[in-house]
């Protein structure tokens, strides 16, 4: 059984959502290991999960949020940690790491590099977005801090991944445009775990259209408020729910102006449990985003049997059959969306034959199981491979 690190990204690391706790119950049928992460709360430092044992650091209350002095001081607590912890791990505890798998390309992608160094651990990279396009659309109007992260993204991206042993990639183009990736790199291709039986059909009245996601203008909110601002007199009974982090919400509000009766905006989030409860009782779920890796909620509301749009975009085909799972739109064509929300609302027996096809599709081909088998292979490859 191969022991596995795991160095977690973002803000902080919650080890107690159930999506975490699953996937990890999933993983320790072929796997073991250890998580660092950077938690809040000091019940989150130390928690077993499953065969993996998280060890977390927490973060002072100065450092939670986005400030940029807290986020340099978090940073540096976590480098020092992940490095001080695992060679713990490693030699102290004699707990010999055969894999250390970070979670993007960048941060915990060096951090796992130098491990390999310290540890001869072989290094697996889990590429969660796209690269290239990430910081041309996250807002209407990209500052020049924009261009200058991605400039430096596609400068460093490919040195860090090509010194990886493999990569988990979320759909098979996922790389395009990052030049010099070297063509003998371990590449594997599957979807990210997904508690499907969570999630199943109910129906609510008034029947709303749903959308969620951050940032919004990635999302296509402003796509889906202009195809809905054109349908909501012709069907009066239907609402627009739109859910997901938004530090400038005021645009998306502006937009909505003339039928701010028909819309619920949420922009501060919802609890998953609050979430789930929503996908399972929408009448559409869309999914309009200007580039989008996989797109978790596509599966989830699949997996409820509500009939999906998404944009032809990135990993999003992959997950949607158009015309059979569900109807795919010309990425940022407002109109496009428009036709086919159009149809799905005037047409429910379409909308509900596309919904069943789309629940069969998801646990036939991306269930919890297969991400089960597709990770340990991953791991399995990785571990064995020369060093890159």
């Amino acid at each position: 059984m191969k022991n596995v690190l795991f160095l977690t990204s973002g803000l902080f690391y919650d080890p107690t959502v159930y999506i975490t706790n699953r996937q990890f119950q999933i993983l320790s049928s072929e796997l073991r290991g250890h998580i660092l992460g950077v938690v809040y709360e000091d019940y989150h430092k130390n928690v077993t999960l499953s065969n993996f044992q998280v060890h977390g650091i927490r973060a002072p209350k100065f450092a939670q949020g986005y400030g940029a002095i807290g986020g340099i001081y978090r940073l540096a607590m976590y480098c020092l940690f992940v490095i001080f912890k695992t060679l713990h791990i490693h030699y102290i505890q004699r707990d010999k790491l055969d894999a250390v798998i970070a979670c993007d390309a960048f941060k915990t992608g060096v951090l796992a590099l130098i491990i390999r160094r310290l540890t001869g651990a072989k290094v697996g990279l889990d590429i969660v977005g796209n690269y290239v396009k990430a910081f041309e659309v996250n807002s209407p109007n990209p500052t020049g801090l924009s261009w200058v992260k991605q400039k430096f993204t596609l400068w460093v991206a490919p040195k860090i991944i090509n010194r990886a042993n493999g990569v988990k990639l979320l759909y098979e183009a996922q790389l395009e445009g990052l030049h010099g990736i070297r063509p003998d790199l371990e590449v594997a291709c599957f979807h990210d775990i997904v508690p499907l039986e969570k999630f199943s059909p109910k129906s609510q009245t008034p029947p709303y259209i749903l959308i969620a996601g951050h940032p919004w203008f990635l999302k296509g909110v402003d796509l889906l408020l202009t195809a809905f601002g054109r349908l909501h007199s012709r069907f009066p009974t239907y609402r627009l729910k739109v859910v997901g982090y938004c530090l400038e919400p005021d645009a998306f509000f502006d937009m909505a102006e003339g039928f701010k009766d028909k819309v619920d905006f949420f922009p501060n989030g919802v609890p998953y449990s609050e979430m789930t409860e929503l996908i399972c009782g929408c009448e559409i779920f869309v999914l309009a985003s200007r580039t989008e890796a996989m797109g978790r909620v596509l599966l989830e509301a699949m997996s409820a049997a509500k009939p999906v749009i998404g944009s032809r975009i990135d990993g999003i085909p992959r997950i949607v059959k158009d015309e059979e799972t569900g109807l795919l739109f010309e990425c940022g064509n407002a109109d496009d969306l428009y036709e086919k929300l159009l149809r799905l609302m005037a047409h429910p027996e379409i909308a509900q034959k596309m919904g069943h096809a789309g629940a069969l599709h998801v646990r036939e081909y991306f269930s919890e199981a297969l991400y089960g088998k597709y990770f340990t292979e991953f791991v399995q490859k990785i571990a064995t491979a020369k060093s890159a």
